[in-house]
């Protein structure tokens, strides 16, 4: 006591305010008062309430909980709201809140619509006080700035702490506090605790203890809170220091970025906080995110629960223990306005509920513990967010009249429902759902990757991802036969297919496996033109313009997609200002081939002022007119004014991305592409081209890989339109003279499927249509098919492609 009195002695000149260690007024509910207060609603209102023991202090206290509801004996298929007015010791205006929060409740009951309306339709629990150790220590005025739990860090049986110096008015400061016993309870929370700095610090004021829930009155919470499940929880504090005074604390910012649901928490934390005055009635309080790493108690609710957990900091830095009564009572009757703002949020007044339950299709019964995640929000870094016992979930959004949401319902016994387009208005503020989960059915997804250059020849080692856009991805690589196979996959859902190997294009198609069955996709990849060793055909207008070569970062990307070389504007430096100029590609005779496309496809890389651009042009009339073809998806900018007005690719994209261009209206047209690009009085690094594909280009193959003209320019069979197709085909052939004509369908192996003609035929255009049917009139499997024309003077093969 010595060294504690001599502290103050030093500490005191520094300060003008009047030392002040009487204990709170009476008007501060003591522990006692509390309970006996609780055991009297109880008693008073058991039709609307119950007080339960949530668990003991260090000490032996109990901690108190009440619930109000009009059915409180027994659990209901009701929202739950949570509140907490106590975790620090010193900050007690949230006890006064709470107690007259529960006295409102019971005694408006029948009286009040609202109010009646909440408790008839709210489960809501309000523990006063969740630190009853550390609030004697203030309510006895032992310390009235002491602030963590009783908590023996150094097992000397005795209560080690440092009465700090406070100000006039019951204010505390953070000087000299060496509080070694106790341990911050808002920081021994299992979410986010290993990054509290102070955990190594038992005498530190936010000193987390020696482990997760180490302190029994957070694991009381904690438990009573997973047993309930609120929607949004509340947890009372007041800030001494003042940095964080009258705010509304929502989680979060930290290592990873935003929480997943900040959008939608912090409008709920700035629609509470405008709620309510500031001590000074001269504004209302403001809005913070919290950190995510320090174990705080808000953080775990939300992270580990879901709950929408607020901390409310209540009153100015000189009020966190007022020492007049009136003060008090109007503290608390101003921060009751934020607290129903929560009861209107839950019931869809003032924000959107998407809510629901999940049942067995067959039973009817319905179903704990399915997953429910919306997609657009949900992240894997969290718990999944599941139903409670009456199949329930609940999610609390803001309004939105542009937002959609999609619901992925999940549970191992069980299929996947996805459900989209959910979208929560003003005018649509609940969407209650039914939902109903089968027993899943599973099917296997297996084909063939073949080689667009060398047709019905497989491509072994191609790696074939399998991805679920909710799960993951699947990757498998194609065997020396070119065949892939992915089995256990649910039907019914949506999933997406791609097929990639170097040196070719990359091939993606959505897919859906309706049935228990297997469903055959063969795919074809096309090789690219990757700019190794030759420029590939390609030239450019201006030398200094458009470059081939390898690009360095000073003037692009650190590297080419595939290789090293590449086609870009300046490889080394940056694009000089106030310039055009083009690059051409070779020209092309655009026919389907056995990929069923007409396109143009390649990489790029990009990083243009937004005064600057580029697009793609075609000619069909060998350069005498260009004409802007848009990519799917359209150009990223409408209008550039160096392009004429043109669209164009402008910004930054500083990673290689793969664009295509449909050319079905160019379809046997002969073309010519030409990359154009202008910039206005700037620089910088330019657009970057590389693995080019265009689809389309005329291959004549044979059955035994020969191809016979007798007068190719008269004797013309020419590619099936559509390909692929499912199940009918247009075949179209030209005969210089009247002749015998014979065309039939052959498989990938050579065998002869059917025979379409076989008969005389005047000279001119002919076209026969293929159901995709065998001489028996039987449907056949998907894959490679070729059509062989035959006549006396020569004989011509083209490949199609069936995809059932």
């Amino acid at each position: 006591m010595k060294k504690l009195l001599f502290l103050l002695i030093i500490t005191l000149p520094a300060f003008s305010f009047a030392q002040d260690f009487d204990p709170p007024i009476e008007r501060f509910h003591t522990y006692d008062e509390v309970t006996d207060e609780l055991q009297q609603y109880a008693e008073s209102y058991p039709n609307i309430c119950r007080i339960q023991s949530i668990g003991q202090s260090l000490e032996g206290r109990d901690i108190w909980a009440i619930k109000i509801s009009d059915h409180p004996q027994i659990d209901e298929d009701e929202p739950t709201i949570l509140i907490d007015g106590h975790i620090h010791a010193e900050e007690i205006l949230g006890v006064e809140i709470s107690m007259m929060l529960i006295e409102n409740l019971l005694t408006q009951y029948g009286e009040s619509d609202s109010l009646t309306y909440w408790v008839s339709h709210t489960e809501i629990w309000i523990v006063p006080i969740g630190n009853p150790d550390g609030h004697q220590v203030v309510m006895e005025g032992t310390d009235i700035c002491y602030r963590k739990t009783k908590h023996d860090n150094n097992l000397n049986g005795v209560f080690d702490y440092n009465v700090a110096p406070c100000l006039g008015n019951g204010v505390c400061t953070l000087i000299d506090r060496s509080d070694c016993d106790g341990v911050d309870l808002n920081r021994n929370f299992s979410w986010g605790w290993e990054g509290n700095p102070d955990n190594d610090e038992p005498c530190s004021e936010y000193y987390g203890g020696e482990a997760p829930f180490s302190e029994p009155e957070a694991l009381a919470l904690a438990n009573l809170a997973s047993d309930i499940r609120p929607s949004i929880s509340v947890i009372y504090h007041s800030s001494r220091s003042g940095n964080y005074s009258e705010k509304v604390i929502f989680p979060w910012t930290g290592r990873y970025g935003l929480s997943p649901d900040y959008v939608h928490i912090s409008d709920l934390a700035r629609t509470m906080a405008g709620l309510i005055p500031t001590d000074s009635l001269d504004g209302v309080y403001g809005t913070l995110r919290t950190s995510e790493n320090r174990g705080f108690a808000n953080n775990w609710l939300y992270a580990e629960l879901g709950s929408f957990a607020l901390t409310v900091e209540v009153g100015a830095c000189e009020r966190i223990q007022p020492r007049e009564a009136a003060l008090i009572d109007d503290v608390c009757q101003r921060n009751l306005n934020g607290i129903y703002e929560l009861f209107r949020r839950v019931h869809g007044v003032s924000g959107g509920v998407l809510t629901g339950i999940v049942r067995d299709a067959i039973t009817d019964s319905v179903i704990s513990g399915a997953q429910v995640q919306v997609v657009e929000i949900d992240s894997e870094r969290l718990p999944p967010r599941t139903t409670d016992s009456f199949g329930r979930f609940r999610r609390l959004m803001r309004f939105s009249n542009t937002t959609s949401y999609t619901l992925r319902i999940t549970h191992p016994a069980y299929g996947t429902r996805i459900i989209p387009n959910l979208m929560l208005t003003p005018a649509n503020p609940v969407i209650d759902l039914e939902i109903e989960l089968e027993e899943p059915g599973y099917g296997t997804l297996q084909g063939m990757v073949f080689d667009g250059a060398s047709i019905a020849q497989p491509l072994a080692g191609a790696t074939v991802t399998f991805r679920d856009p909710y799960v993951g991805s699947q990757h498998i690589i194609t065997d020396s036969s070119g065949f892939y196979r992915f089995e256990e996959i649910e039907t019914g859902n949506h999933y997406q297919l791609s097929i990639q190997k170097a040196g070719y294009d990359i091939q993606e198609r959505p897919i859906t496996i309706e049935d228990s069955t297997v469903l055959d996709i063969d795919f074809t990849l096309i090789p690219v033109i990757d700019f190794e060793g030759t420029p590939g055909g390609f030239w450019s207008s201006d030398s200094s313009g458009w470059q081939w070569g390898v690009p360095a970062s000073s003037g692009g990307p650190a590297s080419a997609h595939s290789d090293s070389t590449v086609w870009g504007t300046e490889l080394d430096e940056l694009y000089r200002p106030l310039s055009s100029f083009y690059l051409y590609s070779p020209t092309y005779t655009l026919v389907p081939d056995a990929t069923g496309q007409v396109a143009l496809a390649f990489y790029h890389w990009y990083r243009i002022r937004s005064t600057d651009g580029g697009n793609v042009q075609i000619t069909t009339d060998g350069g005498e007119t260009w004409t802007v073809i848009e990519p799917e998806g359209g150009y990223p900018r409408s209008r550039i004014t160096v392009l004429d007005n043109e669209p164009g690719f402008s910004g930054y994209q500083s990673v290689w991305h793969h664009v295509q261009f449909d050319l079905t209206d160019y379809l046997f047209e002969t073309v010519q592409f030409r990359f154009r690009f202008s910039s206005a009085d700037s620089r910088d690094r330019g657009w970057f081209i590389d693995d080019v594909a265009v689809y389309g280009q005329e291959i004549y193959v044979g059955v035994e890989h020969t191809t016979t003209l007798a007068s190719p320019q008269h004797l013309t069979l020419y590619p099936n339109y559509p390909n692929p197709f499912n199940p009918l085909t247009t075949i179209r052939f030209d005969l210089p003279w009247r002749t015998h004509a014979l065309l039939r369908i052959y498989d990938a192996s050579g065998k002869l499927v059917q025979t379409l003609m076989d008969e005389e035929r005047n000279a001119g255009q002919h076209r026969v249509q293929w159901h995709g049917t065998d001489a028996h009139g039987q449907a056949v499997r998907s894959g490679i098919y070729f059509y062989r024309l035959e006549t006396p003077s020569g004989q011509v093969t083209q490949s199609m492609v069936l995809l059932r």
